[in-house]
């Protein structure tokens, strides 16, 4: 379970290291393919000389040829100033087909066409492309994106600092008596992982109340780092319209650090730990996975 949970979260902080190499690797072979081809021509060029004409079973008149020809070198055949790019006349089309007008010049003029288009079609832009990737992947290799607003990077300035935590819980369809209270208290330290830790419990929502009702963050005291959470029952099966529509206005107001405490103190009291309690927690992870929450923890309130 430790290195499941080691290979996501390395995953996730490295994903945005890894899709710059990748997109690096990939913009330099697009490059490479098209100059290998240009390459190609060129070592084909030297010991051969080359003929230039058409042929077509889907295009039957010079003119169509002639639309598509043009359509293809317009990206060079626009460039101002560029000499020997010019698009190849209707006129020259229609001496071209059944290769019967072909000549060494016209030759030379396709071969300058085609090495213009993979040149600055195609080799040039992923060029630059494979330089800012790169650019890009060094950077990040320097500078590892880490998420320091995490509570683990929060944990060690706290430890360090002499600050202490304060989490603040907002419950749904879950009433909270002293006992559970207390309870909660005790646990909130595990929750976030060690250290001096205070809890707070907003005015919770009963089942079915609108999730516009969610209280906003508190400001923070001096002194204090602050962990927001939503605590819901295990027992209850989850649903999008009501559990779904509490944490989704939680997190749009709280932000995707959320953490999701589930109380399983009902649960285990009617059936006890064993596979249902771990069926049950795997339906709640499923859950809340497409929601961007996987800050989840289990925790015994009581019965």
């Amino acid at each position: 379970a430790l290195a499941g949970r080691f290979g996501r979260t390395w995953a996730h902080a490295a994903a945005p290291l890894w899709h710059a190499r990748i997109r690096a690797t990939l913009h330099l072979g697009a490059a490479s393919v098209a100059l290998g081809l240009l390459a190609y021509v060129f070592a084909r060029a030297l010991p051969n000389e080359f003929s230039v004409g058409w042929e077509s079973q889907l295009i039957k008149t010079p003119e169509g040829a002639h639309q598509l020809l043009g359509l293809l070198f317009l990206p060079v055949s626009s460039l101002p100033g560029l000499p020997g790019v010019a698009p190849f006349t209707l006129e020259e089309i229609t001496r071209m087909h059944h290769w019967a007008g072909s000549n060494a010049a016209m030759a030379d003029r396709w071969l300058l066409m085609l090495s213009a288009l993979l040149v600055l079609g195609v080799a040039l832009p992923r060029l630059l492309l494979w330089g800012w990737q790169s650019h890009r992947a060094r950077r990040l290799a320097r500078r590892f994106p880490l998420d320091l607003a995490d509570p683990y990077f929060a944990r060690l300035v706290a430890d360090g600092s002499g600050q202490r935590w304060r989490l603040v819980v907002w419950p749904y369809a879950l009433a909270l008596d002293a006992a559970r209270t207390a309870a909660l208290a005790g646990q909130a330290t595990e929750v976030l992982g060690g250290g001096e830790t205070a809890l707070t419990v907003q005015p919770g929502l009963a089942y079915g109340d609108a999730p516009q009702a969610a209280a906003r963050r508190p400001a923070a005291t001096e002194g204090e780092l602050m962990a927001c959470a939503a605590l819901l029952s295990l027992s209850a099966t989850p649903e999008a319209e009501t559990h779904g529509a509490f944490l989704q206005r939680l997190a749009q107001s709280l932000g995707p650090q959320l953490l999701v405490l589930l109380d399983a103190g009902a649960f285990t009291a009617r059936l006890g730990r064993g596979e249902r309690l771990r069926e049950r927690e795997a339906l709640w992870r499923e859950f809340l996975r497409p929601l961007g929450l996987q800050r989840v923890h289990v925790v015994d309130l009581g019965a």
